[in-house]
């Protein structure tokens, strides 16, 4: 064997390379950008759309004959029933959609992703999808923060001239959607068994800070916090909330008697990461509200069924040039697969943080977090629509998580993929 093959086998060792590994490393794969398309393109995804269409593809049919072969039990979770439903609903939309062909490739996604997280997790189980999700995460981004720095520092480091952001890019994808797949990995990593080393999530957490993604870097920093607070004593808890809100009344009464206000001092340290036009985005929470005007004016057009996945794509670009979408995960629902298919979708989601709230202390914290941190995220940002539906895929896998970690009484559908 090569040394990069002893390498491989190290990395991912636990459990012999299988096909549901490679289905795991494909779908991974296909959550990067490679090919960068112009957002006015229409319909036009070129390479990086059969990129997108095919990797999904290949890894459902790799787990199906896999489980076919191997007579696997399929547990089913009800959130993933609920978001099979939602996604017949945004599949009747596209209907409504301008480009019908395109927003239908979208549904195929969508429900190649669904059973992807179905049958990997039956197949080798939840803990063993974190583990092989996280270190090919951490691989594949590590590989791709290489080669973008070989092409150059401009390819790298890219500042943006209207905002005066720095931004870290990684190949074509967007520094918002590589702070996602930062933060899930380092989330995945609190709870695989064994643990990763700390090193690597203290690049994970540093990298994600250094991409400027201010709501995924806080809400981060949140659980990281939240989890170390939640293990002290009670007596040091509650003398760390008294010196938090102490020094919060102190900064308060500095900045108010200062001429240069402690708010102006962060906002100048914090300008080299998040740009000089901090305050004027905040005011309009980055242009968002002008956006969810426009996306809920979309909705009422269709508040049934919606206009399928990405539908109202056109519109939104036609009134808000720099938006291809609603930047926040239940409206871009309802644009989807309207009040019908949101409804449904949401009672998915919720079924899976329901379950995960019954699961041990040791394991509740960590699963809840990732519900946790994808719905603050999704507040201005619709990461379960984007980025190959990641967000339903972990709905859906912390649901299995807390089935095979608890005795529920009544986890879901059980079939069979034994042949007859």
């Amino acid at each position: 064997m090569t040394a990069a093959g002893r390498i491989a086998a190290s990395y991912f060792s636990g459990r012999r390379l299988c096909l549901p590994g490679i289905a795991v490393i494909l779908y991974s794969v296909s959550l990067l950008k490679y090919v960068s398309r112009d957002a006015l393109a229409g319909t036009a995804s070129g390479p990086q759309g059969v990129l997108e269409l095919a990797l999904p593809s290949a890894a459902l049919a790799l787990l199906i004959i896999y489980c076919r072969f191997h007579g696997t039990i399929l547990v089913v979770p009800r959130s993933a029933v609920f978001f099979g439903l939602f996604g017949w609903a945004a599949t009747i939309a596209a209907s409504n959609s301008p480009w019908p062909v395109f927003s239908l490739a979208k549904s195929f996604i969508f429900f190649c992703v669904l059973g992807i997280a179905v049958l990997v997790c039956s197949a080798m189980g939840t803990n063993e999808t974190a583990r092989w999700l996280y270190r090919t995460l951490v691989l594949i981004l590590g590989l791709a923060v290489l080669a973008t720095a070989a092409l150059g520092k401009d390819a790298l480091l890219y500042i943006d001239e209207h905002t005066g952001r720095r931004y870290i890019t990684i190949l074509a994808t967007h520094p918002s959607t590589v702070a996602d797949l930062v933060a899930v990995a380092f989330l995945l990593g609190k709870i695989t068994r064994p643990r990763p080393h700390w090193a690597t999530q203290t690049v994970l957490l540093v990298l994600n800070l250094a991409l400027g993604s201010k709501t995924s870097t806080a809400i981060l920093l949140f659980i990281v916090i939240l989890s170390i607070a939640v293990r002290l004593p009670r007596a040091v808890r509650a003398v760390l909330i008294l010196t938090a809100g102490a020094s919060a009344v102190a900064a308060i009464m500095v900045a108010s008697t200062s001429g240069y206000s402690l708010g102006d001092a962060a906002l100048d340290a914090l300008q080299p990461i998040y740009g000089n036009r901090m305050s004027e985005e905040a005011a309009t929470l980055d242009g968002r509200t002008e956006l969810w005007q426009v996306s809920a004016e979309l909705v009422l057009r269709h508040p049934l069924l919606g206009f399928g996945f990405d539908g109202a794509r056109r519109e939104l670009l036609a009134s808000v040039p720099w938006a291809g979408h609603s930047h926040n995960g239940i409206v871009e629902m309802l644009l989807a697969g309207g009040v019908l298919g949101t409804m449904l979708g949401l009672a998915g989601w919720g079924a899976s943080a329901t379950a995960c709230l019954r699961m041990p202390a040791n394991m509740r914290w960590p699963l809840i977090s990732v519900h946790l941190y994808l719905f603050v995220v999704a507040l201005d940002n619709p990461i379960p629509m984007t980025t190959q539906f990641l967000g339903v895929f972990l709905i859906v896998w912390s649901h299995a998580c807390a089935i095979e970690g608890s005795s529920l009484r009544a986890p879901g559908l059980k079939l069979s993929m034994a042949r007859s």
